[in-house]
């Protein structure tokens, strides 16, 4: 359908794609409309994004007019409440801290502010400061706990996710905890380090598809965790088994030669003007965050995860699986480290 369409709009001598048709194929046959984004670029069409984001509006105000409930009924966003409580944007310590200090700026039970929580309950917390990265970007949100002065857990956090300029962290309360409330909040180290060194396997992955299938690989999606990676592809058929060990054989190159990952902000303009690989379907803001990391810079992408420090620290990287998910996109799954060294010794024993 998205192939019938370009030919008539180059039949039409149209020079944009127009984003009513790329809500279309994103609402009513599920196409993502980074994709539809990509293969309109590549046959010579701007994208009409203004169009789009328009048309996706206008379906939302037809859903709401489509209901009889009242506006009252819908609740207000956590980031909302969050603000309303007298909450400042959370600064992010991840980067190079573990663990840190923060206040307790407001707490949300059952989407409510409250003043205090109690042991058993389920809370939205918000620090000041936090060390927890909150689940974006494909890389989940970070786990581990809330402790008091003396080191001794009151919560634990399940996830982190982020809210306007907040970030949210999901606790189970063991203990009370109270706004005001000056809390260590401490990553868990071991899951942590693992999604680094998935997170950084993935630019490595990215970069070796575009080196052995071509340049018109783009990311379509990803999931970074502790386990493993999942990367989603642009490219129109399956690679053969062995493109798939060349690949992998790169991936392990850049490895062994275990080279610093560096990291560097950038304007966003001075970034693509570089040449520095962007991500459809991200939002940036006007500074970004630049990683590189392989010799020659073999990868270099604008990032705001976090990362091994060095490549060598990914240990070793193996594809669990590859398939296709939708047309003209494939998936990659693969493990590293610890989880990679797990498979070959089951393959091995299974042999």
């Amino acid at each position: 359908r998205l192939e019938q369409q370009l030919d008539q709009l180059a039949a039409d001598g149209a020079k944009q794609y127009p984003g009513e048709l790329a809500f279309e194929l994103h609402d009513t046959f599920g196409f993502p409309v980074d994709i539809t984004e990509v293969v309109a670029r590549d046959r010579g069409f701007a994208f009409d994004q203004e169009g789009f984001e328009s048309a996706m509006e206008s379906q939302r105000d037809r859903a709401r007019a489509g209901t009889e409930i009242s506006d009252e009924v819908f609740a207000a966003s956590v980031g909302a409440l969050v603000q309303q409580a007298g909450a400042t944007p959370t600064v992010f310590l991840g980067y190079d801290e573990d663990s840190a200090d923060g206040t307790v700026q407001a707490l949300l039970v059952e989407g409510q502010p409250v003043s205090a929580a109690q042991a058993g309950q389920d809370v939205l917390v918000v620090l000041d400061r936090t060390p927890f990265y909150a689940e974006g970007g494909g890389q989940i949100g970070d786990r581990g706990t809330l402790n008091d002065a003396q080191g001794q857990p009151l919560a634990e956090v399940q996830n982190a996710r982020a809210e306007d300029k907040f970030t949210v962290h999901q606790v189970r309360a063991h203990g009370s905890l109270q706004v005001g409330d000056i809390v260590q909040a401490a990553v868990d180290v071991e899951a942590r380090r693992a999604t680094e060194r998935h997170h950084t396997a993935t630019h490595l992955l990215h970069a070796a598809l575009k080196d052995v299938l071509g340049a018109h690989v783009n990311q379509a999606g990803s999931a970074v965790g502790p386990e493993r990676l999942r990367f989603d592809y642009t490219h129109p058929e399956a690679p053969s088994a062995e493109q798939l060990r060349e690949i992998e054989d790169l991936v392990l190159a850049q490895i062994m030669r275990s080279t610093p990952v560096g990291c560097r902000h950038s304007s966003l303009e001075e970034a693509k003007q570089s040449g520095v690989t962007a991500l459809f379907g991200e939002k940036y803001g006007d500074e970004v965050r630049v990683l590189s990391m392989g010799v020659d810079d073999f990868s270099v992408e604008l990032c705001g995860g976090t990362h091994a420090a060095r490549t060598g620290d990914i240990g070793l990287l193996r594809i669990v699986s590859e398939s296709g998910v939708a047309a003209g996109v494939r998936r990659i799954e693969a493990v590293t480290g610890a989880g990679a060294l797990a498979l070959v010794d089951a393959r091995e024993a299974q042999l």
